[in-house]
């Protein structure tokens, strides 16, 4: 929500954008509290899917029981995978999490596996320039 704010401003606010943290905030804690507790409620119901999954084989160690549970927790990764990109959505566009993530899900089909690659060569940037600046700050400190 933050960067989306200072990404794109509002037509009525040019230049800075005031308290954008705090608005960020605010909007988490009222509009978009329900799209937050809807992702997380998706989450929850694979992880006593698999609690119980777990729970009830627990003693078993055949192919189908390792199966399953490697099953689920592909499923599960790939939701909270999913999750983050639809909370994206919601905090840049405002919309709903099921509206959010529908529109999430078309982005995805219509640019295939280039989203795959933009995240992982992303994260990379990322991690080399936090990693680049706490060096400096830690060697002018």
């Amino acid at each position: 929500g933050v960067s989306a704010v200072w990404y794109f401003p509002q037509q009525d606010e040019p230049g800075a954008v005031r308290k954008p943290t705090y608005k960020a905030f605010h909007r988490s804690l009222t509009t978009s509290f329900g799209s937050i507790c809807m992702g997380s409620l998706v989450v929850a119901i694979l992880e006593i899917l698999r609690a119980l999954v777990n729970g009830l084989v627990s003693d078993s160690n055949n192919i189908c029981t390792c199966l399953v549970r490697c099953c689920l927790s592909c499923i599960e990764a790939c939701i909270r995978w999913f999750n983050k990109y639809a909370y994206a959505h919601c905090a840049i566009y405002g919309v709903g999490f099921i509206k959010a993530a529908s529109q999430t899900w078309q982005l995805f089909q219509r640019e295939g596996v280039m989203a795959l690659i933009n995240e992982d060569l992303s994260g990379l940037g990322l991690f080399v320039g936090n990693l680049c600046s706490s060096i400096v700050s830690g060697g002018a400190g």
